[in-house]
């Protein structure tokens, strides 16, 4: 049987969770805090995110079941899943939010669009004590805000993965130091190079079970997204998108299209989508 835990009772180092109980103290005192955590795909972010997540919460990392933590309300796949997430996480008091990725930023504009999100997340939550946990490609495509107002607590780069992974952790002050070395490197990885970690450490994966309901979430999140970009370079549209690009409400859309008695043209994880000339037909109609 694959070992969840080390001998200390966690299934990562205790300087990790040292570092991890100073974030939470310092949001009790309802100062924003975020946890970063990068690395390239497959280093397992999102599993680290999560069991961080789950000693946030409180729960026993040998148990292989969901308790506290809730996988399918606390972990947002993409920018617009995150804050939906976010209003739940506040209306039941939960302490920590992850935000993964999820091939969020293979549009353009969607890396602006996220950070000025991150920047109303603080803002609307922060008295609410929620910790969120980042998984990103690289740590630098944040806002300098997050970094310049102190939010941004702890980098944790994931790196190495075998059988168990292994990251590096850097505080603050190496965050600064890595962000200005970028600025002379060709190379934008060697950046973890440039500086000191403050501690290493490794980590084990989640109970078989929680590990598979993982897999299962992230997999169906990024194939839905990945659908959505087909779509977008396709000739389908959904209210959303027609809202957003006429600056108009989804409520008047959707009660323009009953109005004009548009059919819509597929049914995709129960969202309907309509032909892009509807777009054009609404516009008319302005």
């Amino acid at each position: 049987m694959k070992r969840i835990v080390y001998d200390h009772g966690l299934p990562f180092g205790t300087k990790l969770a040292e570092n991890v109980d100073d974030i939470m103290d310092r949001v009790d005192k309802k100062k924003a805090s975020m946890i970063i955590l990068d690395g390239e795909l497959g280093e397992g972010k999102t599993t680290l995110a999560t069991l961080i997540a789950r000693k946030i919460e409180g729960d026993d990392p040998t148990i292989d079941k969901m308790q506290r933590f809730d996988f399918r309300a606390q972990i947002g796949m993409g920018g617009d899943d995150f804050l939906k997430k976010a209003d739940w996480c506040s209306d039941n008091k939960k302490r920590a939010i992850i935000y993964d990725e999820a091939g969020d930023f293979s549009k353009r504009g969607a890396l602006t669009k996220f950070n000025q999100r991150l920047i109303t997340f603080f803002d609307t939550y922060r008295a609410f004590k929620i910790i969120p946990i980042l998984c990103l490609p690289t740590f630098w495509r944040l806002d300098n805000m997050l970094f310049e107002q102190g939010v941004a607590r702890m980098l944790v780069h994931c790196h190495h993965r075998v059988t168990t992974g292994n990251y590096s952790a850097f505080d603050m002050d190496n965050m600064d130091y890595m962000r200005y070395n970028l600025t002379k490197l060709r190379v934008k990885a060697k950046v973890y190079n440039t500086v000191r970690a403050n501690f290493r450490g490794h980590f084990l994966n989640l109970p078989p079970k929680l590990a598979d309901m993982l897999d299962m979430l992230s997999t169906r999140a990024k194939k839905s997204i990945m659908k959505r970009n087909i779509l977008d370079r396709e000739s389908m549209i959904d209210v959303y998108a027609m809202a957003t690009k006429m600056s108009k409400s989804v409520k008047w859309v959707r009660n323009k299209i009953v109005e004009h008695n548009v059919k819509h043209i597929d049914i995709i994880q129960r969202r309907k989508y309509y032909d892009k000339d509807t777009l054009r037909l609404l516009v008319k109609k302005v």
